[in-house]
């Protein structure tokens, strides 16, 4: 996990791996380090957008990202799911609001 990065509503995490997300369409965007192929990733439970994926970067310098997740920190929600006498807790991020503005990185 890298903490180095921003999405469209603030910090953002770049992930080798992610779960129970789905992907959108395959499309081409101008972001802060240059022209990348990427694909939304939406929450599947709620459907929420959650970051996108690098399907491909134009710039040698970017490719290192190909095949990897940026996961917005605003777009997620810590859940905690317990029986409420300090029994065992349940931890996991959830979708957030789907609300979108200006793409950034």
């Amino acid at each position: 996990m890298s903490k180095a990065f921003q999405g469209r509503h603030g910090r953002a995490y770049l992930f080798s791996n992610v779960v129970n997300v789905t992907q959108g369409p395959i499309e081409e965007r101008l972001l802060i380090t240059g022209m990348h192929t990427v694909c939304d990733i939406q929450c599947s439970v709620c459907g929420s957008v959650l970051g996108w994926k690098y399907e491909s970067a134009f710039e040698e310098s970017q490719k290192y990202k190909e095949g990897k997740f940026i996961l917005e920190k605003a777009r997620v929600v810590l859940k905690r799911d317990g029986d409420g006498d300090g029994g065992a807790t349940d931890t996991r991020v959830v979708g957030g609001s789907s609300h979108s503005d200006e793409e950034s990185e």
